[in-house]
């Protein structure tokens, strides 16, 4: 999380390299907005994200993810977590910028913990155009 949205993707473009994959901008019910921006130092659409608004919790790590190699995997883990009562954090849905299936589960140490799958990758810099979304899911993602 960010209290300065502008200078935290400047500070990571100068100090690691990072390149804008996308913003996500999105109204919530209360008629704040979070803004997320989404940075890739490789092929991969996001390697870090940084969020500026209310998005709750005393952490300031939101979560990591780990992806995984079959959409299978998703599924299961999020079953067996169910049946074992580990608390869900957000629900199986998708992302539009990444296109990403994944839920997240609420960690001992207060962070959230992503488990996901497809995510895009981008393979020619030079064509890649970041874009702007409204919505940060697709489908899901219920907190």
């Amino acid at each position: 999380m960010t209290g300065d949205y502008a200078a935290s993707e400047k500070f990571l473009c100068t100090m690691i390299g990072a390149r804008l994959s996308d913003h996500v901008h999105q109204q919530l019910p209360d008629g704040s907005v979070l803004s997320v921006a989404f940075m890739h130092t490789g092929l991969r659409h996001h390697s870090v994200a940084y969020v500026e608004g209310p998005i709750g919790g005393t952490s300031k790590l939101h979560h990591v993810e780990v992806t995984a190699n079959r959409i299978a995997d998703v599924g299961t883990s999020y079953e067996r977590l169910q049946a074992a009562g580990i608390r869900m954090g957000i629900t199986l849905g998708q992302h539009p910028n990444d296109m990403d299936m994944s839920f997240y589960a609420q960690s001992p140490s207060n962070f959230l913990f992503e488990l996901g799958y497809t995510g895009i990758r981008i393979e020619d810099e030079d064509a890649w155009s970041p874009r702007v979304y409204d919505r940060i899911s697709l489908w899901g993602h219920t907190f």
